[in-house]
């Protein structure tokens, strides 16, 4: 997703001496327009999260890990922010905007909205867990053979290879050398 660049209030904050719940509430009580940037190291690479705020709410998220071109939107990105936010190396910027320009990012980024319960905004100890990034990598493993033909619903099809209806074709002849003239 792409963001406006707006004007930089805290930048280089590290994510270890950052509560972020209590972020949360300082931006809330501002009634604070714009996003917080959550840049961290994963375990196989550098992951990107951004909250943004309506009037101090959250209403929307994207997270990105850029090692396996994989993006989260909305509750999903939500959790991996605040995953991030208790992450053991990255850093948090928090960027201001106009009103206007969050209900456009809001406008044309439809799939990251997300408005947190109070259940979810409710301050609670959080533990770093790699299980999203190994999510997110898993999604890059190609499906098996059986995978894809349960998916694509032809399970039932039978190998082609097992077929005693077909001739095998050598791979050294051309099959259209009698026709051709060829051989």
């Amino acid at each position: 997703m792409n963001l406006p660049a707006g004007t930089p209030l805290k930048t280089g904050l590290e994510v270890a001496n950052v509560e972020f719940y209590a972020l949360l509430k300082e931006l809330d009580k501002l009634k604070f327009n714009g996003y917080v940037c959550l840049t961290v190291a994963g375990e196989r690479g550098f992951e990107e999260g951004a909250q943004i705020f309506d009037d101090g709410k959250p209403v929307a998220s994207v997270y990105e890990y850029y090692k396996y071109r994989k993006t989260y939107y909305g509750e999903e990105a939500f959790n991996r922010v605040l995953n991030a936010a208790v992450a053991k190396e990255g850093i948090i910027d928090v960027f201001e905007l106009s009103k206007e320009q969050v209900h456009l990012i809001l406008a044309f980024n439809e799939k990251a909205i997300n408005v947190p319960s109070p259940q979810q905004l409710a301050p609670r100890k959080l533990v770093h867990s790699p299980a999203y990034e190994n999510q997110a990598a898993s999604s890059l493993v190609p499906p098996t053979r059986d995978a894809l033909l349960r998916k694509y619903k032809l399970a039932d099809v039978k190998d082609t290879a097992e077929s005693k209806d077909l001739e095998e074709i050598a791979l050294d002849t051309d099959p259209l050398a009698e026709l051709t003239g060829k051989k």
